[in-house]
């Protein structure tokens, strides 16, 4: 009787040792996402009519040199704001934008500098303006849309 209860101790003793490796990695696989900061806007450049704005913002991950960094096109003065559906869409996503020699080129053109280390993770050169689209018909030549231009030098 009392090896079986022995036998039953040390069954019970690697359990729960398992279910706290299993609790352990559990949260730090989700905890992750709790101690990310939140994206905030970091600089905006209004086009040169007035009419739309790049918004560049930060979020950090918590990690050193970790940060990523987004730029949407939206309509001018439209505070930042992630419950928007113009900022459901960015244009860039990097790990930096140099918003120093970031300019509009004319009305509809922003052209964006960076240099060649830099990483771009993502990049959709046609901002369409959402208050052209309408749900369920292809894309108009009439609609409005913004290009943007990534270049490693101001040469053009």
């Amino acid at each position: 009787m009392k090896t079986l209860f022995n036998v039953v101790r040390n069954i019970l003793a690697v359990g729960g040792l398992v279910a706290i490796f299993v609790f352990a990695e559990a949260l730090f696989s989700v905890s992750h996402y709790f101690w990310e900061e939140k994206e905030a806007e970091e600089f905006r450049l209004s086009s040169p009519n007035k009419e739309y704005d790049a918004v560049v913002t930060i979020q950090e991950r918590g990690a050193v040199g970790s940060s990523t960094v987004r730029l949407y096109v939206v309509p001018s003065g439209m505070p930042f704001d992630k419950r928007n559906e113009n900022y459901k869409y960015e244009v860039l996503r990097s790990n930096t934008v140099l918003v120093d020699k970031m300019k509009w080129r004319n009305d509809r053109t922003l052209v964006i500098f960076r240099r060649p280390q830099d990483r771009i993770l993502q990049f959709d050169p046609i901002r369409y303006d959402l208050r052209d689209i309408v749900a369920n018909q292809p894309v108009q030549e009439s609609w409005r849309r913004v290009t943007v231009l990534i270049q490693t030098d101001e040469s053009s």
